[in-house]
């Protein structure tokens, strides 16, 4: 977080960065659709995430 920043900043920043990796690096898949509610999972590689 940059020097003089707001906590709430860097969560923002936190969040957009989460939404983008999401956007890219993220597969979607309908798991279920019943009744016409549907489940969706995501799939995220683990070597994407912190501390791996």
């Amino acid at each position: 977080m940059a020097s003089g920043s707001s906590p709430a900043i860097g969560r923002a920043e936190r969040a957009s960065d989460a939404y983008a990796l999401c956007s890219i690096a993220v597969d979607f898949i309908v798991a279920e659709a019943v009744d016409g509610n549907k489940t969706i999972v995501a799939y995220i590689a683990k070597s994407l995430l912190p501390g791996r």
